[in-house]
């Protein structure tokens, strides 16, 4: 079965990356820069070109706080490019597997969303990830739409990260205490999507959404804690520094953050049988390979 991925450069894409080598798949590994998929001549030639049965978008504009200043952009990856995959893999018959957001969802739930509940998002991101959501719904290309959160990875830009580099120059830093969520290891995902290309076993003839995410409910602050909790284990020099608990509204952010993110993974969990990393592992397993790529660069 020949695998077309877009986005290989990003988290996701290089976590699926990690995951393939082992696996009986033909898998192609491509980014926007090699296929603009904003562009629907270029998406569809490229597509018939390489012939795929399943395409994995791993591609999306990320950047929550910039998409405020440039919706436009936010839109052109995150909705047209995603309309344009969508129409692409309905010409060929395959199946579009696609990640979206818990920003989707205004973050106003006391209980965790399922996949039913009301979407309102708050931001211009998450608009322009419905909107995506939407547009490959109307699409009726075969798809399966992964809702996740609070993705982080040993890879690109994201919280860990960006806690570790901060703890290297930083005695003191304000975290946000009051938006609560479900970490989510990037390498869990990629482990999923071949899961369930695994148990569909050939039969793409599916239009399905699902919610995943990590097995743990904290906020950033108790994630903080527990990232430099884990370093201090693997490493005995580390030195924490202060964690200062601030609600979200003292932070000048552009965009709004949902304060809560948590969402019900059930239906998945029930489905295709799969479970995600205790947290404390994959944490650990993820600061590892971030400490192993320091040592050797040095």
């Amino acid at each position: 079965m020949k695998i077309l991925v877009i986005g290989c450069n990003g988290q996701l894409g290089k976590s699926i990356n990690d995951v393939v080598k082992n696996l009986p798949y033909e898998v192609i590994l491509t980014s926007r820069e090699k296929i603009d998929i904003s562009n629907l001549e270029e998406t569809r030639d490229k597509v018939k070109y390489y012939k795929p049965k399943i395409i994995i978008n791993a591609s999306a504009y990320t950047a929550v706080d910039n998409a405020e200043k440039f919706p436009q952009d936010s839109n052109l990856i995150n909705n047209i490019a995603v309309e344009n995959l969508a129409k692409v893999c309905n010409e060929v018959n395959g199946l579009l597997f696609h990640i979206s957001t818990d920003y989707v969802f205004d973050g106003f739930s006391q209980i965790a969303y399922t996949e039913d509940c009301k979407t309102k998002p708050e931001s211009e991101y998450g608009k322009s990830k419905l909107m995506g959501e939407i547009a490959i719904q109307k699409s009726n290309c075969n798809y399966i739409i992964l809702r996740t959160s609070w993705v982080f990875s040993e890879y690109g830009s994201n919280f860990l990260k960006t806690m570790l580099k901060l703890s290297i120059t930083k005695e003191e830093i304000s975290i946000v205490k009051d938006q609560v969520g479900c970490p989510t290891y990037a390498k869990d995902i990629a482990l999923l999507i071949f899961h369930i290309i695994s148990e569909l076993d050939g039969e793409i003839n599916i239009k399905k959404l699902y919610h995943f995410s990590g097995n743990e409910k904290l906020s950033w602050f108790n994630f903080a804690k527990l990232i430099f909790k884990i370093q201090g284990e693997l490493n005995s020099s580390f030195k924490s520094p202060k964690l200062i608990p601030v609600d979200s509204s003292e932070l000048n952010f552009l965009a709004k953050r949902p304060l809560f993110s948590v969402l019900d993974t059930s239906k998945l969990s029930k489905e295709y049988h799969f479970k995600p990393m205790l947290l404390d592992n994959a944490v650990k397993q993820c600061i590892e390979k971030i400490n192993e790529k320091d040592k050797s660069s040095k």
